[in-house]
């Protein structure tokens, strides 16, 4: 009995097929990388941001807190 084996090149064409195949992935998981670094720029700065807010209102609150005892300690 004879067996029913692939030619050569049935095997280089199924081997290219899945080498493009791999290659488009790695190129989806590139351009997927390259946006979670982008997002995570834009996150950074976000935080950077709020981290700025934060200190303005502390300094205000204690603005604040100084104008209050000032007055208090003029009545």
């Amino acid at each position: 009995m004879e067996r029913d084996t692939p030619s050569f090149k049935t095997l280089l064409g199924e081997h290219d097929h899945r080498i493009f195949r791999l290659e488009t992935l790695v190129e989806r998981l590139d351009a997927d990388m390259q946006e979670q670094t982008r997002i995570l720029g834009e996150v950074r700065d976000t935080v950077v941001a709020l981290r700025s807010i934060a200190a303005a209102g502390v300094v205000l609150v204690g603005l604040i807190g100084t104008v209050v005892g000032i007055v208090t300690a003029m009545a």
